[in-house]
């Protein structure tokens, strides 16, 4: 029973922070994403390193995904 008390209560957080419901916009979501990298890169005076291996990462998974090739290159360099 305790797996369902936490599953409803990371629901309710997850309500509360606008993560899921009504409120909630996808495209929103993934914009803050990306800028919340390319801020990270910036701050750790690696932007040019990360976006060029943002850019490798998508040729190499065939992906038209910024926010895919942000977080795998943000994860290998910082």
């Amino acid at each position: 029973m305790n797996d369902m008390s936490d599953s409803v209560k990371k629901y309710h957080e997850l309500l509360e922070d606008g993560l899921i419901g009504p409120d909630f916009d996808p495209e929103k979501d993934r914009e803050l994403k990306i800028m919340t990298l390319l801020a990270k890169a910036t701050k750790a005076g690696k932007i040019a390193e990360v976006e060029l291996r943002a850019e490798e990462v998508r040729r190499e998974f065939k992906s038209t995904s910024l926010l895919l090739g942000l977080e795998i290159a943000c994860d290998e360099l910082l």
